[in-house]
């Protein structure tokens, strides 16, 4: 018996409102649930690593999203 790690990421996430720092695409994830696919959609930073050095690109989603900035995600309205 295994657990799925990635639906435990997403669950905290969720649970906190949390941001997800992960390169996993959650396809597998992505239409279990509507609090999964807002936070796949809008609350994922990806990273990518050079050498010892982690990079957050500043232009998370490219054209894919509304979201255009990392500001944006990491941004939570009161």
């Amino acid at each position: 018996m295994t657990c799925h790690d990635d639906r435990i990421i997403l669950n905290y996430a969720h649970k906190c409102d949390g941001v997800v720092v992960s390169n996993d695409n959650y396809r597998d994830l992505y239409d279990e649930s509507e609090e999964f696919k807002e936070i796949i959609e809008n609350r994922q930073v990806m990273v990518t690593f050079v050498r010892d050095e982690i990079i957050v690109p500043e232009d998370q989603y490219n054209r894919r999203s509304t979201i255009r900035n990392l500001s944006d995600i990491l941004c939570f309205p009161e």
